[in-house]
């Protein structure tokens, strides 16, 4: 598994897609720009690409492209109340 999914963050995403009507989407981890020095990952409701690693975690299906995984390696999902 290269996207770990703490129980916190699993509820909060899938409550987010529940309250906007988003049945079945894929959720991609992207790189956002802040304006700044740094980068950070973002999650983004997206369709999946032919070339991304795609992770099926307790109904949710993450995506992420090969590029961002080279540069981050697992990755580990959290949700802070």
């Amino acid at each position: 598994m290269i996207i770990e999914v703490k129980p916190g963050a699993l509820k909060a995403i899938k409550a987010f897609l529940a309250e906007n009507n988003l049945e079945n989407p894929a959720v991609r981890i992207d790189l956002r720009s802040t304006g700044c020095c740094d980068s950070s990952l973002s999650l983004v409701v997206d369709d999946v690409d032919e070339a991304d690693h795609v992770q099926k975690t307790q109904g949710l299906t993450l995506v992420i492209h090969p590029r961002i995984y080279n540069l981050t390696g697992r990755i580990s999902i959290d949700h802070i109340n």
